[in-house]
């Protein structure tokens, strides 16, 4: 499975990739920061053992201390298309991710990271920062995908394009 991104192409890429975006205990970055489109630089990225995205592009319409909501597009590597989104509040509960091939739910943790469940109830991602940098142009997701073969560092860098 997984988030991306998020998050990511990563099996089910959830972002992600989706994947998802809060972050703000570990960067105190404001959710206006985090706000916008974003596009998966692949050269910057790091997905491990797992195949990288071909592309991906991320929509955060709202990102506060209390409530988040972003829905993401990838080609997978394998050329398939996912389209995922998710609202939801950032309570530690597990929203659907609409669109996602899984089924798989997805919870903003409030001390600033999220998850992703598969179908069967286990964690499959763990997302433990969200970061902006470069005056604002940078995103830079950072997670922990855990399949079959071991967990998997995932590392998703993003520009802004709006």
């Amino acid at each position: 499975m997984r988030i991306r991104g998020l998050l990511m192409g990563v099996a089910v890429g959830a972002l992600l990739v989706g994947a998802a975006q809060s972050g703000y205990a570990q960067t105190g970055n404001t959710g206006k920061a985090l706000e916008g489109t974003w596009v998966l630089d692949t050269s910057k990225s790091d997905f491990g053992k797992l195949p990288a995205p071909k592309s991906e592009t991320l929509w955060i319409m709202k990102a506060t201390p209390t409530v988040e909501k972003w829905k993401v597009k990838r080609v997978n590597a394998d050329g398939t298309t996912v389209e995922e989104s998710y609202t939801g509040a950032v309570d530690e509960k597990f929203y659907a991710m609409p669109g996602d091939p899984d089924g798989a739910t997805f919870a903003f943790m409030k001390d600033g990271g999220w998850a992703v469940k598969g179908k069967d109830g286990k964690v499959v991602e763990n997302g433990t920062s969200a970061t902006v940098s470069d005056g604002g142009k940078t995103l830079t997701l950072k997670s922990v995908s855990h399949g079959p073969d071991g967990d998997v560092n995932l590392t998703s860098v993003y520009t802004k394009s709006k």
